[in-house]
């Protein structure tokens, strides 16, 4: 039956043409998350400390919240594609859409980009330890627990190093984007440890 009046007059009609056009979502699925975003954020902007709120509610046990804050101010920067302190309605979705339905060549950008800190467009060492061992501090398990990515047979600096060499194919010190997605593309390892856990539709 198309938009409910209520929802039609809160979501612009360019918004929500823009986001049929560029994601996989339904018109009801973007409704029913534009219906609960607006429940998290009646301003319509999603602030960095709520995000944070959201997303260790999703991806963390409630005791390893602490773990999960730093990485959280990480994806937070991903989202935040105009770098303006906040995430709206469409930053929220593509993102969503990306992480959780993109290829994995898209998954990879949106990863790259969360890596390069800095935005300069290029990921240097000292970016990528301190986004690895952000990553570690969240997925590493209490007693008894499994590591599928082995993260702890390396520090996050040794990580890097490794992974510098493998990927650094012009050795000028940092990663191009075509080299991060190139690098990870041909090593499933390097995949599975790069491409950052994101927000799920489900």
């Amino acid at each position: 039956m198309g938009r409910g009046m209520s929802k039609q007059r809160m979501l612009s009609s360019d918004e929500y043409d823009f986001l049929l056009k560029h994601t996989e979502f339904s018109s009801d699925q973007i409704l029913e998350w534009y219906d609960e975003f607006l429940q998290d954020c009646p301003s319509g902007q999603l602030t960095r400390e709520k995000f944070v709120e959201i997303y260790t509610q999703l991806f963390a046990r409630e005791n390893e919240i602490d773990n999960a804050l730093q990485f959280c101010e990480h994806v937070f920067r991903s989202f935040d594609t105009d770098n303006n302190g906040h995430v709206d309605f469409t930053e929220f979705m593509l993102a969503i859409d990306i992480s959780s339905m993109g290829t994995p060549k898209q998954k990879l950008s949106w990863a790259f980009r969360m890596y390069d800190i800095n935005g300069d467009n290029v990921i240097e060492p000292d970016e990528m330890t301190e986004i690895i061992a952000a990553i570690y501090k969240m997925k590493r398990k209490g007693k008894g627990g499994e590591d599928p990515t082995n993260l702890d047979l390396m520090e996050p600096s040794e990580r890097t190093a490794a992974i510098f060499d493998k990927m650094d194919t012009n050795h000028d010190g940092k990663l191009s984007k075509e080299e991060f997605i190139d690098g990870c593309m041909a090593d499933e390892g390097l995949f599975k440890v790069l491409s950052a856990p994101g927000p799920s539709r489900n």
